[in-house]
């Protein structure tokens, strides 16, 4: 069918395509051997920091990079200020934690 074909334009690696007009995900990851694709050009924009990794860790010798503040932020706490804000609330238990997500997990293990 030709229809959406004039539409169509060429790879560039620069920037997403859309793939055509008629429907589902219209842009395409331009990295090459991924082949994801969205239906809206903010999640390909979301989506290509995980290639890129745009927020770099500030701390000396560390060298990871991640694809958002949050990622960021949590590294940072996680592994340079080990500030464990989160507390487990159970009687007789004094473990603390990072991140909201560890206390969660940790919430498991007092499960039957």
């Amino acid at each position: 069918c030709s229809a959406g074909n004039e539409l169509r334009k060429p790879f560039n690696q620069s920037k997403a395509t859309p793939k055509s007009v008629s429907g589902g995900k219209g842009f395409k990851c331009p990295w090459k051997g991924c082949r994801k694709s969205f239906a809206v050009s903010w999640r390909l924009s979301q989506h290509t920091a995980n290639h890129t990794k745009p927020y770099p860790c500030s701390r000396k010798g560390c060298g990871k990079s991640f694809s958002s503040p949050y990622h960021l932020n949590r590294h940072e706490s996680a592994v340079h200020v080990q500030e464990k804000r989160f507390k487990c609330r159970r009687s007789g238990c004094a473990k603390t934690f990072a991140s909201s997500h560890g206390l969660k997990r940790h919430s498991f293990t007092h499960r039957p």
